[in-house]
Formats: structure tokens, sequence, C-alpha cells
């Protein structure tokens, strides 16, 4: 079943698996935009990296609009990992959190602008 199926239901919260396409990032934006709390996963080592992440999922010519859509909507983001501990015997789980605010909107709307510069220097190269 389509997730836009869900939209016109009295829902308070939505857990999406795993964001892989455009369809599912565009039908998150969709549904956080409608009032709805939202939460996903994408398979990645830090905020900023899921960040850019989530924005790659769209052309080029719409990120700015997407990355604007982005900042406007988001709480937060945690990253989480396992790392080795000194007695390389064990893990322990390493937790970042970004809670959204005035300066992480801006580096969000800004964003797009960056990753559109790495990969023209890429091209470059």
């Amino acid at each position: 079943m389509h997730l836009n199926h869900f939209l016109d239901k009295i829902l308070i919260s939505f857990f999406i698996g795993e964001i892989r396409d455009t369809e599912t990032a565009e039908t998150v934006l969709s549904i956080a935009e409608s009032g709805h709390l939202v939460f996903s996963t994408l398979h990645t080592s830090s905020a900023s990296e899921t960040i850019s992440r989530f924005l790659s999922f769209f052309p080029s010519n719409i990120q700015e609009s997407i990355a604007n859509r982005l900042a406007s909507i988001l709480l937060g983001i945690q990253s989480q990992m396992l790392v080795k501990m000194s007695n390389k015997e064990s893990r322990i789980g390493v937790f970042e959190i970004m809670l959204n605010s005035t300066a992480i909107k801006n580096n969000i709307m800004i964003s797009h602008k960056l990753m559109q510069q790495s990969n023209h220097q890429q091209h470059l190269e």
C-alpha cells in the first residue's frame, strides 16, 4: 500500500523503515509538512552525512527547495555507530544528536550549494 494513502488518516506519528529512493524521501517530507511526526532511517555515519544523503535523492535543480523544506520541518537527527573499545574485544555505542536550530537550518539551506560545488570540482579534476 502506498504511503500517501495514510495521509488522510488521523495519525500522530509514522515510522518509515529506511529512505532508499526519491519517492520515499518526498513522501516523508509531505507527511512531516502535514504536521505528523516522522521517524526514519538512512545508512550514514553522521548527522551532516544524513542531510547530504537525503538531498542527494533529488535532482540538483530542485535540491534548494528540498533543502528549504527539510530545514523548516526537521526536529533532529540521531546518528549512531559501534566502535571497538581499547581492549579490542568489546564494542560500545557512540551517538551523535543534532537538534535543529537557526544555525542548523541555515546550514541545511546552503548545504545543497556546497554539494554542487564539490561535485563540480570533482568533475574538473
